[in-house]
């Protein structure tokens, strides 16, 4: 192998440890996007389980004022 083989083995290497850190990082961020669509899935329920009690508490009130 000539000097220039192996820097360009060495470069490779280089770019491929690059890419598997990229792939990874690319995963991390999938993976905390998923648990924010999660949990913003998991608020909007609890959002609409409140709206529900505030419509049911201003019908009672109102009956109570009838």
């Amino acid at each position: 192998m000539t000097c220039t083989d192996e820097k360009l083995d060495r470069f490779a290497e280089k770019v491929d440890t690059l890419i598997d850190g990229m792939n990874r990082q690319g995963d991390r961020i999938s993976a905390t996007v998923e648990r924010q669509a999660i949990v913003a899935e998991q608020q909007a329920e609890v959002a609409a389980q409140q709206a529900e009690s505030i419509r049911l508490l201003i019908e009672m009130l109102n009956r109570k004022q009838a």
